[in-house]
Order: structure tokens, then sequence, then C-alpha cells
């Protein structure tokens, strides 16, 4: 707020706490109305980074559950379609490397379900690395291996398409997969690839894309 000289700054999208990355902030209720709206319409996209400890049966894919969220334990579970108060949930993945047992996967948000991600990816025996909640890793020294990698949207003013990246940290357990995230044509830093005008909007839309919360 400080730096933005606004005191009206309003988040777009929820990160968990546990978790890295990027994150949109607006500095105006209608433009979080407008970005909203997008997430609504589905014409927000949202895509991470992460490590898993093991590797998908499959090396792309689509996945689709019920998820029931527990209040009491704040813990999310994959139960049976028609189970009372389950909400259909589904991603798309991509693994894009393997290292020591464990695998780096790109993921594409269909579905904004509270810990979706380490939900769903922990009940096929694949969990996020470092997740002290949805892992028996709970002694781990790293923070956890999801990272808010990529979003698009369109500018509430313009209409423009605009793509923002950020590169996850070189430490924890993305260290082993450093040759991965740099060898992908996909995958820039900083937002390189936007052009000027892009990179400026962005600049009015949030102070910066980085977001490090502790575990």
């Amino acid at each position: 707020r400080r730096s933005l000289m606004c005191n009206d700054i309003r988040t777009v999208h929820r990160l968990d706490q546990m978790v890295s990355g990027l994150m949109l902030f607006s500095r105006s209720g209608e433009t979080a109305r407008i970005l909203s709206s997008q997430i609504s319409s589905h014409d927000f996209h949202k895509e991470y980074l992460a490590v898993l400890l093991g590797c998908p049966e499959h090396d792309n894919g689509t996945m689709e559950d019920y998820l029931h969220r527990n209040r009491e334990e704040r813990k999310t579970y994959v139960v049976p379609e028609g189970t009372a108060d389950s909400q259909f949930a589904q991603l798309r993945y991509q693994v894009i490397g393997k290292a020591s047992e464990m695998s780096l996967v790109r993921i594409k948000l269909l579905t904004g379900r509270t810990h979706q991600i380490r939900c769903q990816f922990s009940s096929r025996g694949t969990p996020v690395a470092g997740d002290r909640k949805y892992s028996l890793d709970s002694d781990c020294d790293f923070p956890i291996a999801l990272w808010s990698y990529q979003m698009s949207f369109r500018h509430p003013v313009s209409g423009k398409r605009i793509l923002a990246q950020k590169n996850p940290p070189q430490g924890g357990f993305f260290c082993y997969f450093n040759f991965a995230i740099k060898s992908s044509p996909s995958f820039r830093s900083n937002s390189s690839g936007l052009g000027k005008s892009s990179r400026e909007a962005i600049d009015r839309l949030w102070p910066t894309g980085l977001r490090r919360s502790e575990c």
C-alpha cells in the first residue's frame, strides 16, 4: 500500500499460505470485480509447478474428482460423487522432468478448490514434496514445492490479454530440476516474454509478482 500510495489494495484470487509465486492484486474495487468475473467465466488462467514424491502413472493427463472440505481439520479429501457438500475438481498436468524418485509437473487448474492440487495428487500416491499436511514428509526442512508459475488474464481496461510468468527459486526441491526449467522454451523467467505495454500494465496492477510465505 505504501509503495503504490493506495490504501485500497485487494486480492483477486487465493493462494495457500504455504505456497509461493505469482499473486495478482488490484488497486480498486471495480478492477477487482472485473478480474473476479474473469475467474468465474474461466477467462483467467493459472498454472503451477510442483515437485512430486514419485511420478504419476501417465506423463500427462486430466484429474477429475469430487472434493470435500473438512473445516474442523482444515483439510480437503477426495470423496465419491454425490457426497454431501462435495465439489467437482478438475486439473490438467504434464510431467516435464524426473530425478531422484521425484517428478516435476506443470499444472493447469480448471477449477479452484481449496488445497485442490495438494489433495488430488496426494490421493494418487504422489504428494507434493514438502507438504506436511497431505504427505508423510512431516520432518522435511524444505518448504512445500508448489509454485504459482503463470497467469493469463485480460487487462480490465484495454481488454488485452496479459501473460505473466515467474520461475521458482533454484533452492529447495526445485534445485533437482533446474535443467528442466531452463531447457524448456516455454519457461521464461521474470515475465521476459511480455511486451513493454504489458509489463507496464502489470506493474500498475501489482507492485511485485512474488509472494513468499514461511511454512
